[in-house]
């Protein structure tokens, strides 16, 4: 008589450590979880400093790195500042548009 083994299945689910939404290398999508600081640096001009971390699905540990955004005047810094800290408090995801560190664009949606 044979005996029954028993089945395995593979049953592959996402992982939620990301957003549901893609990023790429020059585009990022961002909500509260992953933004740590967000703070205005007036060293180098006036620039809106966003320190965030993106761990990827497997791992345990991420690095936090700076993006900047160069404002025309502290002012407009200072606006953009409590903008965007409201709308993270409120739940809406941040686009940011990359070219390297530097900020583009800041784009808000809901998510």
């Amino acid at each position: 008589m044979r005996a029954a083994f028993p089945a395995f299945f593979l049953f592959i689910l996402p992982l939620a450590s990301e957003p549901q939404v893609s990023s790429s290398l020059d585009y990022r999508v961002t909500n509260r979880r992953f933004i740590q600081h967000i703070l205005v640096d007036s060293r180098h001009g006036p620039r809106l400093t966003i320190i965030t971390t993106h761990p990827g699905p497997w791992a345990f540990k991420s690095v936090p790195h700076a993006l900047h955004y160069q404002c025309a005047d502290l002012r407009e810094c200072t606006l953009l500042f409590d903008e965007v800290d409201q709308k993270l408090r409120a739940g809406v995801n941040l686009g940011l548009r990359l070219n390297g560190s530097f900020i583009q664009e800041i784009k808000f949606f809901p998510d």
